[in-house]
């Protein structure tokens, strides 16, 4: 995850006061999962920061998908 500002050729998407810049390939992983989650977590053991998953992982062999890859 980077922050950027928005090219000519990307998809700017707002919600809640949060603004995601995607290219094409993401906008089309994001419309064919239902959209993405995001949450700021503070873990014990894997320590703090955002955590992104597409709404919908039914695709995914194990059902969770974390930043654009299945895990």
């Amino acid at each position: 995850m980077a922050l950027d500002e928005p090219q000519e050729e990307m998809n700017v998407y707002s919600e809640n006061e949060l603004t995601i810049i995607a290219d094409n390939q993401m906008k089309s992983m994001i419309e064919m999962y239902g959209g993405v989650e995001i949450d700021f977590v503070d873990h014990p053991m894997m320590g703090t920061g955002f955590s992104v998953k597409f709404k919908s992982a039914s695709s995914c062999s194990s059902g969770s998908c974390s930043s654009g890859g299945c895990s």
